[in-house]
């Protein structure tokens, strides 16, 4: 069986709100977090793009987004690749025009659970699980926040999201709490009560 028939691709034509721009390196801001259907993805920018959207965009504003998406089926790792960035200074409301090929199902299932999560306001824990943060505690980080939110009933409100690299190794294990993209490192797991009650105490 040959690579291939591990990974899915499609073209996707997403319209959402911007959220604003990630990058492991101050200036290297190779990412944007897009905002739609109570769903927060991260699309890889070109670089031809990085520049001149650092100028042009700012957090909130309504973008639509074409671009190419692999998923990895072996994995469960998802890439999205931008080709074009469009900003829509006003949204449509009369606008019904759905997205061209939508998210694989794998993004809107609780990937932990394997059944739809109720998520409120975009609420989610992004763990990397990659080889670096699962040797320095990635593994342990990941069950210690899902018995904090089970010992707080917010499992159906928080959804937990397994995630590839954030390109922070040195920091690992790393885990970023939504909204509000919060980036937390080196956190050691009897502080992650204090930290969901601190994002979370008003679920």
């Amino acid at each position: 069986m040959g690579h291939s028939d591990y990974q899915q691709s499609w073209d996707f034509n997403f319209e959402g709100q911007f959220l604003g721009f990630w990058g492991h390196k101050p200036g290297k801001l190779k990412y944007l977090w897009l905002g739609f259907s109570d769903e927060n993805v991260q699309i890889k920018l070109p670089k031809e793009l990085r520049i001149s959207l650092r100028l042009i965009l700012q957090p909130g504003d309504h973008v639509r987004i074409l671009g190419r998406g692999q998923l990895d089926r072996a994995t469960g790792e998802l890439k999205l690749k931008a080709r074009r960035v469009i900003s829509l200074p006003v949204k449509s409301e009369q606008s019904s025009e759905p997205l061209a090929s939508p998210l694989p199902p794998i993004l809107s299932q609780d990937p932990l659970q394997g059944k739809t999560a109720s998520v409120r306001s975009g609420a989610k824990i992004l763990v990397c699980q990659k080889s670096k943060c699962l040797k320095k505690g990635g593994k342990q980080m990941l069950q210690s926040l899902e018995k904090a939110l089970r010992d707080r009933n917010l499992q159906e409100q928080v959804k937990i999201e397994r995630t590839g690299c954030m390109k922070c190794c040195s920091s690992a294990p790393n885990f970023v709490i939504m909204p509000g993209k919060h980036r937390y490192r080196h956190i050691r797991p009897q502080s992650i009560p204090a930290l969901l009650e601190k994002h979370y105490g008003h679920l």
